[in-house]
């Protein structure tokens, strides 16, 4: 860690809440001691000034199944394996739980979002 160095794109997967809402909270905990108020807010905008430094934080997390079988591990990891460039590049925040993926639509929807399309 260098003098001046902010967060800049914090990345958690895994299949534990705990790690997923860990890592939320300690990018809020992060933007909260850096003087930002409403730090909620900054997680869904682009960027941020406070005393001249501007603050950018893109905090993602990928939360696989809790058990999955072999299958689902498989389909699991190429979901991972075809999403991890695209979550690096993501120029903003996101939280993609795979305990929510019902249908077709929902993965459709988390592919636009990795590509910077509205839903």
């Amino acid at each position: 860690r260098y003098e001046g160095q902010s967060w800049k794109n914090i990345i958690s997967i895994g299949d534990s809440d705990f790690e997923r809402l860990g890592t939320q909270q300690a990018a809020l905990e992060y933007l909260k001691q850096a003087g930002i108020e409403n730090s909620e807010g900054l997680m869904r905008q682009k960027t941020v000034e406070v005393g001249g430094r501007v603050y950018k934080v893109r905090t993602k997390t990928f939360k696989m199944l809790d058990q999955p079988t072999i299958e689902e591990l498989t389909v699991e990891l190429a979901m991972l394996e075809r999403w991890l460039s695209p979550l690096v590049r993501l120029d903003g925040s996101c939280d993609i739980n795979l305990n929510d993926i019902e249908d077709p639509k929902t993965l459709q929807r988390i592919e636009r979002a990795l590509h910077g399309q509205s839903s």
